[in-house]
């Protein structure tokens, strides 16, 4: 209530990751084992609370398992401990993760978003295996304080939409595993409605709490 909406601008998705030497090699088998043994795979994540543990909790009710989650202060401790091979799994950034997919010390199972990503094109949609729904981003977006003109608020947003067709914008995005978005004020506040109605959804089907 603090904030009124210009625009989102860039949206990056999130994905299922795995230490390379101590995880199977695709998502189905994945499943398998962790149905098998529950206890066998822990899922590092980086916040309490993140897109990244809303997403893990969805993806661990869809396929019906309970492992547990570990919450750290931040993604880069929780990816170093998953490259350690300390916490097998974690549900990650795509633009933290990528290069880790690319050298081949983290294994990439699925894009947790409704397509596949330019930069990972070999790495499917959780979709594709059947989990349909799992669709998890990262998004970014321009606010300004409360009372802004509505006069100001269409013209910063005619020029996020501007500077998201530019080329060189699109590349830098595109190398840091982003996508520019385009859309107005009503359509970004109509997003954050949704955001917010479907976190409260799984923080309660999941049982999250405060600590």
């Amino acid at each position: 209530a603090d904030f009124v909406p210009i625009s989102r601008f860039a949206t990056s998705p999130l994905v299922l990751v795995g230490n390379a030497a101590k995880t199977p090699g695709t998502l189905p088998e994945l499943i398998a084992v962790l149905k098998a043994e529950p206890d066998r795979f822990n899922f590092a994540n980086s916040a309490l609370g993140s897109m990244g543990h809303l997403a893990t909790e969805s993806f661990k009710r869809r396929i019906g398992v309970q492992t547990v989650v570990i919450n750290y202060r931040g993604t880069a401790p929780a990816l170093t401990d998953v490259l350690s091979g300390q916490v097998p799994l974690m549900v990650a950034p795509l633009g933290s993760a990528v290069s880790y997919i690319e050298d081949g010390t983290m294994r990439g199972f699925a894009i947790m978003g409704a397509q596949r990503s330019p930069r990972l094109p070999a790495v499917p949609t959780a979709g594709e295996f059947g989990l349909t729904g799992l669709d998890f981003v990262l998004w970014y977006g321009l606010w300004g304080p409360k009372g802004l003109p509505n006069e100001t608020v269409q013209r910063v947003n005619a020029a996020v939409q501007t500077a998201s067709k530019e080329p060189e914008l699109i590349a830098k995005l595109a190398a840091l595993g982003a996508e520019p978005v385009t859309e107005d004020p009503a359509s970004f506040a109509k997003f954050i409605e949704g955001e917010v109605q479907r976190a409260a959804r799984i923080v309660q089907e999941a049982q999250i709490k405060p600590i």
